[in-house]
């Protein structure tokens, strides 16, 4: 699922300030925040990219966040091809993914190529943690939390919210690598809600700091 066809970055000429809006709806979001999960076995991996609402729902404080892009293969330099055509159209500034999983190696690779031709890198940092933790469980906590009474989290169509109504609670003492599709929305939504407010925001005119009130809970 790719709506970058229709999300358009924009500068206002005004103030300068960046923002990405839906020339459709009309809708603009403040920041973006973007994860990828490596392929698992037959399963191909994700990547995904979450976009925060600039305006809060109506009659609260709380941000609504949107699943704007989902991209799903089982070859590697291809995810890393869709990488960096986001980070181009949608100003994805940093990619959330473990890390020390052995699929990052070849993104060096085709960073090294990008370098090369005088193009930017691909920018890979962990996912925040939490509580010290970057399990399935707990990170499950963040979707719970964002849909259990006042609902902030959208999926749309996409093929991570299939998966995650098709999981049982034992699934969520697997490893969260097992479930690309699910674990790139995860550590997207974790860049978003665990991170410091600044990252990825385009029009932030709120002290630095946790997102947790913004986020729905």
């Amino acid at each position: 699922m790719r709506l970058i066809e229709k999300l358009k970055a924009v500068t206002s000429p005004m103030t300068g300030q960046r923002s990405l809006k839906d020339p459709v709806t009309g809708i603009v979001y403040r920041r973006v925040s973007g994860g990828v999960a490596w392929p698992y076995d037959v399963r191909p991996g994700a990547v995904t990219v979450l976009a925060e609402h600039r305006e809060p729902v109506h009659g609260t404080d709380q941000l609504r966040v949107d699943v704007v892009v989902e991209f799903m293969d089982e070859d590697t330099e291809t995810l890393c091809r869709e990488m960096a055509a986001l980070q181009d159209a949608l100003k994805v500034e940093i990619w959330r993914t473990p890390l020390t999983h052995a699929s990052t190696r070849l993104v060096h690779m085709f960073n090294d190529r990008r370098r090369r031709l005088r193009v930017p890198a691909l920018d890979l940092a962990s996912p925040p943690a939490m509580n010290g933790s970057r399990s399935f469980r707990d990170y499950d906590r963040l979707v719970d939390r964002r849909t259990r009474t006042l609902k902030t989290l959208y999926f749309g169509d996409s093929q991570a919210v299939l998966e995650y109504n098709i999981l049982g609670r034992d699934d969520l003492g697997r490893k969260l690598e097992e479930f690309p599709v699910v674990a790139s929305m995860l550590y997207a939504l974790a860049g978003l809600d665990l991170e410091d407010v600044g990252h990825g925001a385009w029009n932030d005119s709120r002290p630095s700091g946790l997102t947790h009130s913004a986020g729905g809970y």
